[in-house]
């Protein structure tokens, strides 16, 4: 009874298995299962997936957005990135050190600084410097009091609140 029970269970499992179709990634040329954990749903495509893997797409828009955002090639933007030893333009951490120090996301992309009346780029930025500056309204005078601020409340060591 138990090795028919068995048999039953191994020959749903074995036909699960014949159902499940594979896909190959356009892009990569990766297979992978043809399903929408790999693919995005795709209405207009024979077998209703996109033909690119959700990676490659992924990859695609983040390059597409620097272009058109910043009319920043993927080579520029790599090239940037060494000049800059691959680190943080202001604080200088290492942009590889950031998911072993930090909670980042791991798809994290060091965030491209620019200046928002000019629309000029000004370097590659982590995204603690970049919220600091955003948050500043972009204002040299304010991170400069507010360095003031923090030197001054340095020496008076004895404040405790």
């Amino acid at each position: 009874m138990k090795e028919k029970k068995q048999s039953i269970i191994h020959n749903f499992i074995m036909g699960m298995e014949k159902d499940k179709k594979l896909k190959r990634c356009s892009n990569c040329k990766q297979t992978y299962l043809a399903t929408s954990e790999f693919f995005h749903i795709h209405n207009g495509r024979k077998d209703g997936l996109d033909p690119w893997c959700k990676a490659c797409k992924k990859e695609y828009h983040k390059n597409y957005y620097k272009l058109k955002k910043y009319k920043l090639t993927d080579a520029e933007y790599r090239n940037m990135l060494e000049e800059q030893d691959n680190r943080c333009a202001i604080c200088g951490i290492k942009f590889d050190d950031i998911f072993s120090r930090y909670d980042y996301p791991h798809d994290y992309d060091p965030d491209i600084d620019h200046d928002h009346k000019t629309g000029k780029i000004r370097g590659i930025i982590c995204l603690n410097c970049n919220r600091a500056i955003g948050r500043c309204k972009e204002n040299s005078l304010i991170l400069i009091k507010a360095v003031k601020y923090l030197q001054e409340k340095k020496k008076k060591k004895f404040m405790n609140y």
